[in-house]
């Protein structure tokens, strides 16, 4: 946040001055304070009290939303008094692209006015990528494991219709979150209505086996459902007895599992995940590890490897506008950033099949440290023996 107010050329250079400083020392706020005021040659008193010493969350409303020509218009509010003092990216799309610029604001209601430079308005969205930290509505915590687990009224439903050791292998789940969670489990014969109307549900076991998966999947509400907060599965997701369907791929196989997330078509606040294999082998070791992938729609996983995992949909915003006569692709108004893909680039590479897991000591663990020393030296991040181009490997050893 205080790189966007003080830019890339301070905020990186203060930090190189911290580690100049203070390398191998105790550091403190105060040194960081100093650093950045010292390069950016601004008072950012304001910006630690804000966000080290108060209490409370920004909490926005856009609203007055209008478009008047090349003027687009509107209102941030902020319900949080005292108001705090934000700059927050604003995205226009346009027929022609995207706009970008950043607005600060620091009262209770604040208009604003921005002129677009080329093309017509298509939406608007403040914060597109959430960068700022910011307090999020219910719509906006889209579907997802962690979504659904941290809900404080939670069921989970274990079948009872399968063999004697899938149900014993979903039954041992459901007790897992139920412990961890301090949330009810029940048998699938055991659900009434009302269980599934004030709830959300983690459904353990495919359709085949559990009786609240095949409610589920036959319940028009969400076999028609679009994936929107009004609740059903999305368009590019479907479920069965023998198997599921994600974006125009069939998964039949014994060898496969999934873990979905929807909103519930029972109660548009409340969330269901669905954790299915085709075969107990398919299921036992996605149950172990699935907990560490909280925050995807959907993972797919093969002879207990998962091989997929994404977003069915584009993530619900608030602060986004759609302007009358713009395509429904008008929003997401803002596409992937340069940023987001060098992030992209980064994983894709220290994940991928030639390092083989990085583990301590091999060849993959190798050419991992060399890639992140490689980026460090473009990132301009010199050590105290910076001459040596092997600097930021640095060598120790460990007690075994």
């Amino acid at each position: 946040m205080i790189r966007k107010i003080i830019g890339d050329q301070s905020f990186f250079e203060s930090l190189r001055q911290v580690i100049r400083e203070k390398g191998g020392q105790k550091a403190n706020w105060e040194d960081f304070q100093f650093a950045f005021e010292k390069n950016s040659g601004q008072k950012l008193q304001w910006f630690f009290d804000q966000w080290l010493d108060r209490t409370g969350i920004p909490d926005l409303t856009l609203g007055n939303v209008s478009l008047e020509g090349k003027k687009v218009s509107f209102i941030i509010k902020q319900n949080t008094v005292p108001p705090f003092k934000l700059m927050l990216p604003v995205v226009i799309s346009t027929d022609k692209g995207a706009e970008n610029t950043v607005i600060e604001v620091s009262n209770i209601v604040e208009p604003k006015s921005i002129e677009v430079k080329s093309g017509k308005a298509l939406s608007l969205a403040i914060d597109p990528e959430y960068h700022v930290f910011r307090r999020l509505n219910d719509k906006e915590l889209w579907p997802c494991l962690g979504a659904t687990i941290g809900d404080k009224n939670l069921l989970v439903v274990y079948p009872s219709a399968g063999t004697p050791e899938e149900n014993t292998l979903y039954k041992n789940v459901a007790a897992r979150v139920a412990g961890n969670q301090k949330a009810a489990m029940k048998a699938d014969s055991e659900i009434v209505q009302a269980d599934l109307n004030n709830n959300s549900l983690m459904i353990l076991g495919s359709p085949a086996i559990n009786l609240a998966a095949a409610q589920l999947i036959a319940d028009s509400r969400f076999s028609a459902g679009s994936g929107s907060t009004s609740g059903g599965k999305p368009a590019n997701c479907s479920i069965t007895k023998d198997g599921f369907k994600v974006n125009d791929v069939s998964y039949l196989s014994p060898g496969q599992a999934m873990m979905a997330s929807f909103w519930s078509p029972y109660n548009s606040k409340k969330y269901i995940t669905l954790f299915m294999g085709l075969s107990l082998q398919a299921a036992e070791r996605p149950a172990r590890i699935i907990f560490f992938y909280r925050w995807d729609h959907y993972l797919i996983f093969e002879q207990g490897q998962m091989i997929r995992k994404g977003d069915f949909t584009a993530p619900f915003n608030s602060l986004e506008y759609r302007f009358a006569g713009a395509p429904e692709s008008a929003l997401p108004a803002v596409k992937e950033s340069t940023r987001s893909e060098a992030i992209r680039k980064h994983c894709t590479y220290l994940s991928s099949d030639k390092l083989a897991g990085r583990a301590a000591g091999t060849e993959g663990d190798k050419l991992a440290a060399e890639y992140i020393a490689s980026e460090f030296r473009k990132y301009g991040l010199a050590t105290e023996h910076s001459s040596d181009r092997d600097s930021e490997l640095q060598p120790f050893d460990i007690q075994m």
